[in-house]
């Protein structure tokens, strides 16, 4: 299961209802992704830093 899929299926469970509850759903979400993960992001989308 790549990184968005295994991120954007949490996300149904944590249905927020205030802003407040989004952004803490979205912080331990980003605690899923990995250093690897998103260096392996970044190379899908052909991103060059330089």
């Amino acid at each position: 299961m790549t990184q968005v899929n295994r991120t954007s299926s949490n996300l149904p469970d944590k249905a927020a209802r205030t802003i407040d509850t989004l952004w803490s759903a979205i912080g331990r979400l980003t605690d899923l992704i990995t250093p690897t993960d998103c260096i392996n992001m970044f190379i899908a989308v052909e991103y060059d830093p330089e």
